[in-house]
């Protein structure tokens, strides 16, 4: 009898360590885009209803690079971003513009946490009036704040 419960708590014990290493090592993953897509201009464009849910937890521009790493739920499913901008600039010094990220989930009810990086190019934010030596602060959804991006 001793025999039968030592094998059934150690059994238990050994389930219990493998299902917190194979959680551990599905709760996270990273996926990086080298490639930029580029930011796309459209002066008619309206934001989505829905806009699956992310967190920007670093943003930065290098060069005409907007690079940004975001985090979001899921797992399952391929995620898509997409970066937008009307054409718009507001009237201050400098000039802001803000850029609209789309995050399309694909129905993604998977909970992992994901991080990815993604690169935008920016050409489509430098105003057609202004060719070197310009900055324009760029803003997003999910991000407080601007970036200074210089050309």
């Amino acid at each position: 009898m001793k025999y039968f419960i030592l094998t059934i708590i150690t059994l238990f014990m050994l389930s219990c360590k493998a299902k917190k290493a194979t959680s551990s090592e599905t709760d996270t993953s990273v996926a990086q885009t080298d490639e930029p897509k580029a930011v796309v201009l459209d002066m008619n464009y309206q934001q989505p209803k829905e806009n699956g849910n992310f967190e920007i937890l670093n943003a930065s521009i290098d060069g005409d690079i907007l690079t940004l790493e975001v985090s979001y739920s899921g797992g399952c499913e391929e995620h898509e971003f997409n970066a937008y901008f009307n054409g718009l600039f507001m009237k201050s010094m400098p000039p802001k513009a803000s850029i609209f990220i789309h995050h399309i989930d694909h129905g993604d009810n998977c909970r992992s946490v994901v991080t990815e990086t993604l690169k935008f190019q920016l050409d489509a934010v430098k105003s057609p009036s202004k060719s070197s030596d310009y900055t324009v602060m760029v803003g997003m959804n999910g991000y407080e704040g601007f970036l200074t991006y210089k050309y």
